[in-house]
């Protein structure tokens, strides 16, 4: 990024060239594969455009919640770009973002959070009451809790109707051609691309 300073008389001006990032978020979500989106993330300013192409299973629910508190604060404008799938936490990284770029065949499932018998392989320890505690950095008491606070990004794709059947241990599938259908300011079809 360069930042050119003019000196005009008595005013200084400065102008900061944007930068367009290209990043890709494929496989499962742990503290390694997102380790570099974070930095990116971290290392934007208001005048950066970050494309994020995102094909996943999903994955650790806090590693994928790092991804997430750097959407947010960062100024950039984030592009979810997504070709084949984005599944359970990659789908929510995909509609943190500013806009999403999906392919009409392409699949977002979105679920509560969920492990069976995975529990112990998510560092997941389970109580008699079924509340959980997800990794020390994450604050969640219970997987429906985490969804909760994800509703206001989840709302803006999902029907009451999937909600409900979401958080009551349904996966959601959406397509990228029913989601252009809900929502076409926010999400865009694409033909089959990589970047």
């Amino acid at each position: 990024m360069k930042l050119v300073i003019f000196i005009i008389g008595m005013f200084v001006c400065t102008v900061s060239s944007a930068a367009t990032y290209n990043i890709q978020l494929n496989g499962y979500i742990n503290d390694t594969s997102v380790a570099p989106l974070v930095k990116l993330l971290n290392s934007t300013t208001d005048k950066d455009v970050v494309y994020i192409s995102i094909t996943s299973p999903g994955g650790e629910v806090d590693a994928g919640d790092k991804v997430l508190r750097a959407m947010e604060a960062t100024k950039a404008k984030k592009i979810a770009v997504v070709n084949d799938y984005a599944m359970s936490m990659a789908a929510l990284i995909t509609i943190h973002a500013d806009e999403v770029h999906i392919t009409p065949k392409a699949i977002l499932m979105f679920h509560v959070i969920t492990a069976g018998g995975f529990y112990k392989f998510f560092g997941i320890t389970v109580g008699e009451d079924e509340k959980c505690t997800i990794h020390s950095s994450l604050r969640c008491a219970e997987p429906r809790e985490y969804i909760k606070s994800q509703l206001p990004f989840i709302k803006t794709i999902l029907t009451d109707v999937e909600i409900d059947l979401m958080q009551n241990g349904a996966d959601v599938y959406i397509s990228g051609e029913e989601l252009n259908k809900r929502n076409k300011h926010y999400i865009l079809i694409i033909n089959p691309t990589s970047i």
